[in-house]
Order: C-alpha cells, then structure tokens, then sequence
C-alpha cells in the first residue's frame, strides 16, 4: 500500500503518474473520463479544461486523505 505524504506536492502530470493498476487510480481516471465526458468528450477539451478537471481531482484526493 502506498503511503499518504502530510503535505503532498500538485504536479500536472500526478494522474498520468498513477499506477494503472490500483483500484485508485481506476477510479480516478474513471471519473476524470465523467467529467471530461459530460463536457463532450476529452478530445473536445482545452488544454486548460483538462488542468481544471485535474485539479478538481486533486483536490478531491487531497481532502480525502486528510
């Protein structure tokens, strides 16, 4: 299991840095894939969409390790 850092950095790449393989990660990019879905789809987004969508997850993470 990994461990949970007290006071974790935001980098732009943490969802592409994520272990495909953990149940985590599934259901993050699961929901970034909702999200960008209910936007049309992630080849519709911008650059800054796709940051904004990420960040919302991060944060959502962040708060739930808490």
């Amino acid at each position: 299991m990994t461990e949970v850092q007290d006071n974790p950095q935001y980098h732009d790449d943490w969802l592409d840095r994520l272990d495909g393989r953990t149940e985590v990660a599934q259901r993050i990019r699961h929901r970034f894939k909702s999200l960008a879905d209910s936007f049309g789809n992630t080849s519709n987004l911008t650059h800054q969409h796709k940051s904004f969508i990420t960040r919302i997850l991060w944060s959502k993470a962040d708060l739930r390790f808490r």
